[in-house]
């Protein structure tokens, strides 16, 4: 399956872009095939696997700076099911 992913802080506050790398690197060490783009990132894997990342990159986010939560941050997923 080909899911597209996009992830962004929507609250005000310092710059986020520690978080966002972070994300980037997590995605990059999954060992998963992805593309970024200027708008969202592609992953390609099975349900359980890009899942999984999605999680574990909506939850890194939350966990660079104290008191920065996951909940101020914006996420969607657009599902492209293998045919």
């Amino acid at each position: 399956m080909l899911v597209e992913f996009a992830t962004f802080p929507v609250d005000k506050g310092p710059k986020r872009s520690r978080p966002i790398a972070k994300v980037i690197d997590l995605i990059d060490k999954s060992g998963l095939k992805y593309q970024t783009t200027a708008m969202c990132t592609l992953i390609e894997g099975s349900w359980d696997e890009v899942f999984a990342l999605i999680k574990s990159a909506i939850f890194c986010s939350g966990k660079i700076q104290p008191g920065f939560i996951p909940a101020s941050w914006w996420t969607t997923a657009r599902i492209f099911p293998a045919r």
